[in-house]
């Protein structure tokens, strides 16, 4: 939680729960929504309260508490959309399909083919059965059949011979025959067939529990076959998979971050509770490599570039950390102290645990506000406000948030002295006259920030300190495609590219951030014409807010890259 909340965080429900009650009592509104479907990551609705003028409040998939899902609360208010069978557990609840191996499945069509073959047999049988009895009816006194001249015989046939036996003048129907002879070829199907093929499974199970090589030492775990269909992976000729989870261990971790075109290595060691990175090794021990490939020997430490962005105001380095910190949607936890993170996807947990080892730290999330503790302004708690979200999706292959940091008395925008940069869709990457540009490896930089000839302060870079900044990570294809063809220096990005391909032939996962920053103007013509429409609209949500995502995510400048790892598994 935060302390000492400053006056833009204020408290929109009472302490007192009766006046919460009394005053939830007293709401009046319409839930407009889509209709009940499956589908359980999506939900689209506004929320349109009786007593208030204003526009609809826009709902998605983040307001809706599924049926069955568990809340750490000791109560809550809400409004129940779906009931019944029309929640979207009850619609997916559906009967699993059957799992076979391929031998059941051959066991099984073998069997319907001989008893196809049985039938067709019966049948077969019990016509040429039929056509004798036509054929021989006369003399089959002895099996019980007796007609008309049968009956002026002698009696010593029917009482003397044969005393208990029935006579009937009339033959058994077609479907008795049928049901006779399909009974006695019953033993056509081998009734041991599937107890032998269970025993034969049973073994198959019980040799994979014993395998030797099979048995994970370290834990003591031996390999233990939960199914029967353990038949199928001796014919296994090709294992496809999507690398994470499956190949993999599914435990990212942030290996290497690139700024200015300079590699920096990012340490294994967690970092402490308060946010600051564990110490390097001695001078005197080189650095060991951790058993997955990868030294850290000769590479700066992100805490250097932490340094670099306070001492040096440098304004790609402290945009390029607080990315790593802001541009994500994690949970934040507190627990007795300790800063814990539930993050959508490994990657966004690896990104905000490597910015944690630069002393960049998230400490707080609300659903409008995140408070953060950075090296800059002597370790103060900083806050930025959310002003918008774009999420990830699989054709952008990029997310991007708008924030803008909220100051206090003691921390004004024009505390630092420094000049804001101008009111431009984009960042300043003009250097200004009489300035110097900073040299990154030998090659000019582009300036990002607004003076080059302020003397090193522990402020940090504060130029954009008050701004709206859209800041935005991807895949290095949709980033590069999205950057600003003159507000990037080519070299630059050539030395970017090359070390992603370098990384890329490593197994690492490469991400590239980029920002822009947007004038007041700027903004709300951007939030007025694609994002809020977007929001209240009740159809195609998702491809407006696409759109409008889209429409921001322009003109970036790039200032950096990571690259994450994710071992393989063990074996």
């Amino acid at each position: 939680q935060l302390q000492r909340p400053p006056a833009w965080m204020v408290e929109a429900a009472p302490k007192d729960e009766r006046k919460l009650f009394d005053v939830m009592a007293s709401v009046r509104g319409t839930v407009e929504c889509d209709a009940p479907n499956e589908h359980i990551n999506s939900f689209t609705g506004t929320l349109k309260l009786a007593a208030d003028d204003e526009e609809a409040v826009p709902l998605s998939k983040d307001h809706v508490v599924l049926r069955g899902s568990s809340l750490h609360t000791d109560w809550l208010l809400g409004v129940a959309v779906y009931t019944g069978e029309d929640t979207k557990l009850a619609l997916n609840a559906r009967t699993p399909p059957q799992k076979l191996a391929r031998l059941d499945k051959v066991t099984n069509r073998v069997v319907v083919a001989i008893f196809g073959c049985q039938l067709a047999l019966a049948l077969f049988t019990t016509g040429m059965k039929d056509t004798w009895e036509d054929d021989e009816f006369e003399n089959l006194w002895y099996v019980g059949f007796r007609n008309h001249a049968q009956s002026s015989r002698s009696a010593y046939i029917e009482d003397a011979r044969w005393p208990d036996l029935e006579l009937t003048r009339t033959k058994p129907s077609f479907g008795w025959s049928f049901c006779t002879f399909l009974i006695l070829y019953c033993n056509f199907i081998p009734l041991s067939l599937y107890v032998s093929l269970e025993l034969c499974f049973l073994m198959l199970v019980l040799y994979v529990n014993w395998d030797v090589l099979m048995y994970h030492a370290p834990t003591d775990t031996p390999a233990l076959a939960r199914s029967p269909t353990v038949t199928d992976l001796g014919q296994v000729e090709y294992v496809f998979s999507d690398k994470t989870g499956t190949l993999t261990r599914n435990e990212m971790k942030l290996r290497r971050a690139i700024v200015h075109g300079t590699v920096y290595a990012v340490p294994e060691a967690p970092p402490t509770a308060s946010g600051a990175a564990a110490a390097p090794p001695p001078p005197h021990e080189p650095p060991e490599e951790d058993g997955t490939g990868f030294s850290d020997a000769g590479l700066p430490d992100i805490a250097a570039l932490a340094e670099r962005a306070i001492s040096q105001s440098d304004e790609f380095a402290a945009l390029f950390l607080e990315s790593l910190m802001l541009c994500n949607t994690v949970v934040v936890e507190n627990k007795n102290g300790t800063v814990k993170y539930q993050a959508e996807s490994p990657d966004e947990g690896a990104l905000v645990d490597g910015a944690k080892a630069a002393a960049y730290v998230l400490s707080a999330r609300t659903e409008h506000v995140l408070a953060c503790e950075t090296p800059a302004l002597g370790g103060a708690r900083r806050a930025w406000h959310i002003l918008a979200t774009n999420e990830f999706d699989n054709d952008r292959k990029r997310m991007s948030i708008f924030v803008r940091e909220q100051f206090d008395d003691d921390h004004a925008p024009t505390r630092d002295g420094r000049p804001m940069l101008a009111e431009q869709p984009s960042l300043s990457l003009v250097a200004p006259e009489g300035s110097a540009p900073p040299s990154r490896n030998g090659v000019d930089a582009i300036p990002l920030y607004g003076g080059a000839g302020d003397a090193p302060s522990r402020e940090g870079a504060s130029s954009l300190r008050g701004k709206i900044l859209l800041l935005c990570k991807g895949a290095d294809n949709a980033m590069l495609a999205a950057a600003s063809s003159t507000r990037n220096d080519a070299a630059s990005l050539d030395t970017l590219r090359g070390r992603l391909d370098d990384f890329a032939r490593q197994g690492l996962r490469t991400l590239v951030f980029g920002v822009r920053v947007f004038s007041e103007a700027e903004f709300a013509a951007w939030r007025d014409a694609y994002y809020a429409p977007a929001l209240a609209s009740l159809s195609d949500r998702d491809a407006m807010l696409k759109t409008a995502s889209i429409a921001a995510e322009t003109e970036l400048t790039i200032v950096g890259a990571t690259a994450i790892e994710d071992n393989l598994q063990i074996g």
